[in-house]
């Protein structure tokens, strides 16, 4: 019997992590269909144009590396001093 409630828990929870995915699959195809307005970018040396979403997607980008980062240096330094 029990094994039958953990294959049904697990089912259950694939199913509600599918329903979450497509939900933010969505979200994110009307966030990226209403900001398709060009928007001018001044850049250090040079000025661009591109796509709101673009810039918001490469700035999200830039933020996620820079995170990943200082998280991953952070973990190497706790290492190297719990030797």
């Amino acid at each position: 019997m029990a094994g039958e409630r953990t294959t049904q828990s697990t089912s259950h929870q694939i199913s509600t992590r599918a329903m979450g995915a497509t939900l933010l699959v969505i979200v994110l195809l009307l966030f990226a269909l209403f900001n398709t307005q060009r928007v001018t970018v001044h850049w250090i040396f040079a000025t661009t144009t591109a796509p709101l979403v673009v810039v918001i997607a490469g700035c999200a980008l830039v933020g996620l590396v820079a995170g990943w980062l200082l998280t991953h240096r952070r973990v190497a330094r706790k290492a190297t001093t719990a030797r």
